[in-house]
């Protein structure tokens, strides 16, 4: 499993009892980066072509789950947000970060 997010979300899915394997994950990662660049909004001007598509919404979809976005949780917000990671660990769903540092490379929980 050479990409660090397919491998941790085909673990998380797994151990959340759904049947899938990361070239199924890959897959429909990589028809989701198709459909990024055919929406009318993709900026071929752009430095990331990404950024005007939510490819997550309907990648998370076909596995029956709703990602959640996050910026910057301000302080006030943290202790409640925290409480809830730890619920939903506790209950065995595992929790998937990306993006998690402010530097290129990526940050992966799993």
């Amino acid at each position: 499993m050479v990409c660090s997010w397919a491998a941790a979300l085909t673990c998380a899915l797994r151990a959340m009892g759904v049947r899938t394997d990361y070239a199924e994950v890959m897959g429909v990662s990589g028809a989701c980066f198709r459909l990024a660049f055919s929406s009318p909004d993709w900026d071929y001007s752009s430095a990331d072509g990404l950024v005007a598509y939510d490819y997550a919404t309907p990648g998370y979809a076909v596995f029956g789950y709703a990602p959640e976005m996050h910026g910057r949780t301000e302080k006030a917000e943290r202790a409640e947000h925290r409480a809830r990671i730890l619920r939903e660990i506790r209950s065995g769903t595992p929790v998937l970060g990306i993006n998690l540092r402010a530097a290129p490379e990526w940050g992966v929980i799993c």
